[in-house]
């Protein structure tokens, strides 16, 4: 039945333009879309919902710029509402479970606030893969009957982290970088990492309460990696070892949104919206 729908919105609008001619539905004045494939969920996404949804942009040129399907799971949230904007007509469009792309220009979105700092803007014309992993109707969020990550936990791992800073004398406000607090231990007198470098990093990471969950100095193994290159580490170590040179030695204090996010991390060590703590050894730079 939905399948016979879309088929027929489709040819409905054939001859509008050359992308509708491609197949394309309309979805703004220069905004377009194609659904591959179909969920399980039965209504589309409407005001007071919440959703959850994997992210994957690409440029003019096809290439990937960013995604956020993280080794951790991590996922997107965004609040479905009644204002005039492109991700309320994005999800419009979808049901749970649905993947789409999408295709526009790049302006059209607030680029920066969705890859979290990661790229500051881009004007050329953009492409969307977009995976509806979950939808939480209002209806479902009052009756509390699906335990669900919300708003509420978001809250209170914030008041977690504050009264940690706090209780430590830790004068947090003075360390914030790009959203994570950061701070040197060891200055090295090695290159600055840039993207695209291969970097090896030594690091250990614990939670608030002091209890250890990783540590390659255990393990005697580094982790090396191409910096820069999508779903290689979390995305508070690419902040920053972009901005460490080669024997720095730094302490990181990482909200969930720049760790492990809301799902926690795939093999179940960090829990969903946990704040962690990492001291980060940028070893060398090839």
């Amino acid at each position: 039945m939905r399948i016979a729908l879309i088929l027929f919105l489709a040819l409905g609008l054939l001859g509008c333009d050359s992308k509708l001619m491609d197949g394309w539905s309309k979805l703004d004045a220069d905004a377009y879309y194609k659904v591959h494939a179909l969920g399980d969920g039965e209504k589309k996404a409407q005001a007071g919902d919440k959703i959850y949804a994997a992210i994957e942009l690409y440029g003019a040129s096809g290439k990937q710029i960013y995604s956020n399907k993280l080794s951790s799971g991590a996922l997107h949230r965004f609040d479905v509402s009644n204002k005039d904007n492109i991700w309320n007509k994005v999800f419009g469009v979808m049901h749970e479970g649905d993947s789409a792309t999408f295709f526009f220009q790049g302006s059209e979105i607030n680029i920066q606030s969705l890859t979290q700092g990661k790229i500051e803007s881009y004007s050329e014309e953009l492409t969307l893969s977009v995976k509806l992993i979950k939808l939480i109707d209002e209806k479902t969020q009052l009756s509390r009957t699906i335990k669900t990550v919300d708003a509420d936990a978001e809250l209170q791992e914030l008041k977690r982290l504050s009264g940690y800073f706090e209780q430590e004398q830790i004068n947090h406000s003075a360390m914030q970088v790009d959203g994570i607090y950061f701070t040197y231990l060891k200055r090295g007198d090695g290159k600055k990492a840039v993207s695209g470098d291969n970097v090896w990093i030594n690091y250990k990471g614990w939670f608030l309460n002091g209890k250890e969950f990783d540590n390659t100095y255990k393990r005697g193994q580094m982790l090396d990696f191409q910096l820069g290159k999508p779903d290689q580490v979390i995305r508070g170590f690419e902040i920053a070892l972009s901005k460490m040179k080669e024997g720095d030695n730094v302490k990181l204090y990482l909200p969930s949104q720049f760790a492990f996010g809301e799902q926690g991390s795939s093999d179940g060590r960090v829990p969903p919206f946990t704040s962690v703590i990492y001291e980060l050894e940028l070893f060398k730079i090839n």
